[in-house]
Parts: C-alpha cells; sequence; structure tokens
C-alpha cells in the first residue's frame, strides 16, 4: 500500500467545496477535486445533505514532462466521463478513473495560457452540452463541436463496471 504524504490529502469539510476545483457526479453520488501540487484527482462519496465522506485518489491525470499538471475546470458528460481542463489539453477520464483521451486546447487559449507563469487555467470554465464543448475564460468563449452529450442531473449513467 502506498503512503499519502499529509500535505497531499484533502481536508474533508462537508459545507465547503474548493470553488472551481470540485464537480460533482450527474447522480450527486460523489464528487471529484483537484488538489494542488498532485496529478491526483480525489474522489468524496456524498450524503444526501449534500456533505461528503470517505475521499480518496481516484483519478490520475497525464502529463508530458513529468511534472505536476495544472488544472481548470472539470464537468461530466452524460456517460459518467470526467472532462478535465489541464495545460497539456482537456483529459477524459473514464468511469474507473482512468484517461481515456486527451484534447488539444483551442490554439488562441493555448497561446494565452503559454504566455503565463501563473495557473491561468483556474480562471476557465468548462461545460458540456449537447454536441459542444465549452472553454469559457473572462476573455471569451470557445466551443468544440464533439459527439458528447451533456450530464442530466439526478440521472445516473449506465455503469462500465470495475474493470
Amino acid at each position: 500500500m502506498e503512503t499519502v504524504s499529509s500535505t497531499e490529502v484533502p481536508q474533508e469539510n462537508s459545507d465547503k467545496f474548493t470553488a472551481g476545483a470540485t464537480v460533482v457526479y450527474p447522480d450527486s453520488s460523489f464528487c471529484v477535486e483537484a488538489v494542488e501540487g498532485s496529478n491526483y484527482l480525489w474522489q468524496y462519496l456524498l450524503r444526501k445533505d449534500g456533505s461528503r465522506y470517505g475521499g480518496q485518489r481516484f483519478y490520475w491525470l497525464h502529463n508530458f514532462s513529468n511534472s505536476v499538471v495544472r488544472k481548470g475546470g472539470m464537468a461530466f458528460d452524460a456517460a459518467g466521463y470526467l472532462w478535465v481542463l489541464t495545460d497539456i489539453g482537456v483529459q477524459v477520464c473514464d468511469q474507473n478513473g482512468r484517461v481515456r483521451g486527451i484534447f488539444a486546447l483551442p490554439v488562441e487559449l493555448a497561446t494565452e495560457l503559454v504566455d503565463s507563469s501563473e495557473n491561468k487555467l483556474k480562471d476557465i470554465r468548462l461545460e458540456i452540452t449537447d454536441g459542444e464543448l465549452l472553454f469559457i475564460s473572462p476573455s471569451a468563449t470557445y466551443r468544440r463541436k464533439l459527439g458528447v452529450k451533456a450530464a442530466v442531473p439526478g440521472v445516473t449513467p449506465v455503469s462500465e463496471g470495475a474493470g
């Protein structure tokens, strides 16, 4: 069993999520939180009152330079896949926590991010609508047409199993 340093373990706080760094699964059964300084995303179960418990490292994000990935907005789609905006592109994770694909960022957005040493990704929201992936930054909105469906709140995506 791997030991986790105490600086990497996010504190369970039943009433606060980190703004912009937490996303709730479509059926509200769990949430995912991005943690600074780690390529892991933490998954928490949610009680009916919205408080979280039972956190664990679940998703692992890739990085080409073997360093800590910078993270931005996150969103779930109708299939229960997690889409995460990172400095190397949008990483799409399956229900079992594995990255299944990485989409390049829009050229204009990538250029804007490269010109900054600070993590501007934190200011960019990622939204999924039926057929589109939206990158919403303070300066512009970028759209990418994809065969993706938006998550429906309260609806549990079909399970892919544990494999």
